[in-house]
């Protein structure tokens, strides 16, 4: 595989020379958000919807993505991972990543035509990495690892260090993912952008410089928690990628024209990283909030963002559904305030005074009946509905025990029965004689309840064995056996 990066980053540098090197960072970003998507939503136990998304994302990506594409070698391994994370309840790894090995699977069959002959590099890279993923894929963590680091050493060659969004974004992953391996240089990085960035200026910006903005703070994200003297200047740079970006999300959505792009994925990116940081706090909280103009809750950036992207596309939707979902879960995990406090301490016992004052309702519910509406509305739309959702609840049942019926295994018969062989009838039972008292039973089991459940012993006692590990017990005197009496 590594043999293949090689060749492929020759044709990528042949192509730049001669100019012809397509420009798909968008659908790229694109492929890497809905990747996003699928996961949050099969984690919340969408497994239909999630395969709906997933059917959107190989067609897209096809379609759009052409062999000499330098994102292919940024991108591919970072859809890989974020396909690795959603797992099947099956016992076998591979099985178990089933997004993972279709994705690779239906991408090479996708970009088959599009490649000259069948041992384009493309075409062997994904072939590889599925041949890993079905015969040994515990090694597959390492080998993206390999992959990556292969591709960011190649790409350094053909752009320069950092001198080109496509670097920089291959760098600030492999540092994020594997943090003992790699490493990113947080002052040369400063320098080479944050003179670019300084001179934007308070006006507002265009679309290109949004970009830039954006690929220069996501980098920072990725860098930020294993250098705290970034923070501030991350910060800044993530209040004003906010403050530009809703701008423009904000016009097209009153227009009634917004679909999503590179602006919109900036806006999603910079208002969830705002209210994670304002939900933590931390002692650069009051920084962020210094930036902000004017600063709010953090419920208040999540909620705003999520009615402004239902009236977009379908992967707005998608988006906002996103959003909702994990404004839901931090609603449910963190306190809210005094006033919630006061309903968590309302409990018996000890249980009541130890509650942190967690409030599930009404704002939890409000927040899971929003998720279920956006999810809802995106199979009302007619360009989009893949398939029909039975809502009947009857027949779902019905259905569901049709499948489970269909995957049981079924109970082989025996071969003496299938070949009509005939087994000889059980013998009845024969009469069975006491050796004590020489008294005769019908069968074993009337012996049985003659000793056990009637107060009646044999006269006769047996001879005690001899044990050399004991010494003799002196037997009494014999007991006279009484009259059998009848059994009520």
């Amino acid at each position: 595989m590594l043999h293949f990066i090689e060749v492929l980053t020759a044709a990528i540098s042949r192509a730049k020379r001669s100019g012809a090197l397509p420009d798909g960072g968008f659908v790229w970003q694109l492929a890497s958000d809905r990747c996003r998507g699928i996961t949050s939503l099969f984690e919340s136990r969408r497994e239909p919807i999630a395969g709906f998304l997933f059917d959107r994302l190989v067609d897209g990506l096809a379609s759009s993505v052409r062999p000499e594409d330098p994102m292919f070698l940024v991108q591919m391994w970072q859809l890989c991972v974020s396909l690795s994370r959603i797992h099947f309840h099956q016992r076998e790894i591979a099985e178990r990543l089933m997004f993972l090995r279709l994705f690779l699977h239906r991408m090479r069959q996708r970009l088959l035509p599009f490649t000259p002959s069948q041992e384009h590099p493309v075409l062997a890279i994904l072939g590889a990495l599925e041949s890993i993923l079905v015969k040994s894929p515990k090694s597959l963590k390492w080998t993206l690892a390999i992959g990556c680091w292969k591709s960011k050493a190649m790409l350094d060659r053909v752009f320069g260090q950092m001198t080109d969004h496509v670097s920089l974004e291959n760098g600030a992953f492999c540092v994020q993912n594997w943090r003992s391996s790699f490493e990113l240089d947080f002052r040369e990085l400063e320098a080479r952008y944050h003179p670019l960035v300084d001179n934007f200026g308070p006006h507002p910006l265009t679309e290109d410089k949004i970009a830039i903005l954006y690929c220069y703070t996501s980098a920072l994200a990725r860098i930020v928690p294993l250098n705290n003297d970034a923070t501030p200047l991350f910060l800044g740079h993530l209040a004003v990628l906010l403050d530009q970006s809703s701008r423009h999300v904000r016009h097209e959505a009153e227009a009634g024209s917004l679909a999503y792009g590179g602006v919109v994925s900036a806006f999603v990116f910079s208002t969830e990283l705002v209210a994670k940081y304002l939900l933590e706090g931390g002692k650069y909280k009051h920084v962020l909030r210094e930036r902000l103009s004017p600063s709010q809750p953090y419920d208040v950036y999540l909620s705003e963002a999520i009615e402004i992207l239902r009236s977009g596309d379908v992967d707005c939707q998608v988006r906002a559904a996103e959003l909702s979902r994990r404004l839901g879960t931090w609603l449910k995990a963190y306190c809210l305030g005094e006033k919630n406090k006061e309903k968590g301490q309302k409990g018996e016992g000890k249980r009541g005074k130890r509650s942190r004052g967690r409030d599930r309702t009404p704002d939890f519910k409000r927040e899971k009946h929003r998720f279920s509406q956006i999810l809802n509305r995106i199979f009302q739309t007619p360009h989009e509905l893949r398939f029909k959702m039975n809502t009947n609840r009857e027949g779902w049942q019905k259905d569901l025990r049709h499948k489970r019926n269909e995957s049981r295994e079924l109970v082989l018969v025996p071969l003496s029965r299938e070949a009509g062989v005939t087994h000889d009838k059980v013998p009845p039972p024969e009469r069975r004689t006491c050796r004590t008292c020489d008294v005769t039973f019908p069968s074993r089991r009337d012996m049985f309840i003659h000793f056990q459940y009637l107060k009646h012993r044999c006269g006769k006692q047996p001879t005690p064995q001899s044990n050399p590990w004991r010494q003799p017990v002196e037997i009494g005197p014999t007991i006279e056996p009484r009259a059998l009496e009848a059994r009520p």
